[in-house]
C-alpha cells in the first residue's frame, strides 16, 4: 500500500511541474507564435491520460481477481498493485506513441480553423442568425 501512495505522489509532482514549467514558458512566449515539437506533445499527452489508464487498469486488475477469488470485493496483494501500476503506465505510452503516429505528418502549427471569420453585427436592434433567423 505504501508504494501505491509513493507512485501516486510522484506521479502528482511529475504533473504539477510539468505544469509550472508551461505556464512560466507561456508567460515568456507571449510575444512569439506558439509552436509544440512532437516530444512535447508526446509528453503531455502520456501524462494527461497517466489517471485515466490508471482507473482502467485498476478496473481491469479487480475484475480479473473477483472472477479469481468469487467474490465481490476481493483482497489486492502487492502483486496486484505492481500489475496495476505496470499497466497503467504502459497504456499511458501506448496512448503516447498512438498520438504521435496519428499526428506525426501533421503541421502542428497550422490553426485548426484557418478561415474563421468573426460574425457579422446587424445593429443595435438585436443579432440576426441567419440559418434560424431569429432577432434576439
Amino acid at each position: 500500500m505504501r508504494s501505491v501512495s509513493i507512485a501516486l505522489a510522484l506521479t502528482f509532482i511529475i504533473t504539477a511541474s510539468s505544469l509550472n514549467l508551461s505556464f512560466a514558458q507561456e508567460d515568456q512566449s507571449a510575444q512569439y507564435q506558439y509552436s509544440e515539437s512532437a516530444i512535447r506533445r508526446f509528453e503531455i499527452i502520456t501524462l494527461v491520460s497517466l489517471p485515466f489508464t490508471s482507473i482502467h487498469s485498476y478496473l481491469i486488475v479487480r475484475l480479473v481477481e473477483m472472477a479469481r477469488q468469487g467474490e465481490v470485493s476481493p483482497d489486492l496483494s502487492n502483486g496486484d498493485w505492481h500489475a496495476i501500476q505496470a499497466c497503467a503506465v504502459g497504456m499511458a505510452l501506448l496512448v503516447g506513441v498512438w498520438d504521435w503516429l496519428h499526428t506525426r505528418s501533421i503541421d502542428r502549427n497550422e490553426p485548426r480553423i484557418p478561415n474563421l471569420k468573426p460574425p457579422k453585427e446587424k445593429g443595435s436592434e438585436g443579432t440576426e442568425l441567419s440559418a434560424i433567423r431569429i432577432k434576439f
